[in-house]
């Protein structure tokens, strides 16, 4: 929704700027051990965002947001996964994230950086980066490179 904006919430205006996809396939996910799962990963909305700092007052933070369905292969029901990436980052954050019971096992908020954060797998980032570029939000988008978004300049220069 390009330019719709989310009711304020306290002291925090949220904007939606440009967005919305759909992306499924099955992903193998190496793991530590070296063996690896097959799971069915879907995208379901991709969106750039804005939202005033509740860290640094006055301050606009910008960023990717997407919600992440992913169902192993013993369950009925997927793993619903919050995730957000912030302009200089090269990592998808997990935001929060429900069980398959609807459960909800961590919650931060939209780029909450102030708790502990996690990321979520390099293949599962790879088909969420492939969403983004799909949709246009960001052309030039990979796992080896800060987040950036030309039409936003830095302090500074």
């Amino acid at each position: 929704m390009i330019g719709s904006a989310d009711p304020v919430i306290g002291t925090t205006t949220v904007t939606i700027l440009e967005g919305a996809s759909f992306m499924s396939q099955n992903v193998t996910i190496m793991l530590p051990d070296q063996s690896s799962i097959t799971v069915a990963a879907t995208v379901k909305n991709v969106a750039r965002r804005e939202e005033s700092s509740v860290i640094d007052l006055g301050a606009t933070v910008h960023g990717l947001y997407a919600e992440l369905h992913v169902t192993m292969a013993t369950d009925s029901l997927p793993n619903v996964f919050f995730l957000s990436r912030l302009v200089d980052e090269v990592a998808w954050t997990i935001d929060a994230h429900f069980l398959p019971t609807g459960a909800c096992r961590h919650s931060n908020g939209w780029g909450g950086r102030y708790l502990i954060t996690r990321q979520i797998a390099p293949e599962l980032a790879a088909l969420v980066d492939q969403a983004v570029r799909t949709d246009g939000l960001v052309v030039d988008l990979d796992q080896h490179h800060p987040l950036t978004f030309p039409d936003l300049t830095r302090a500074g220069e």
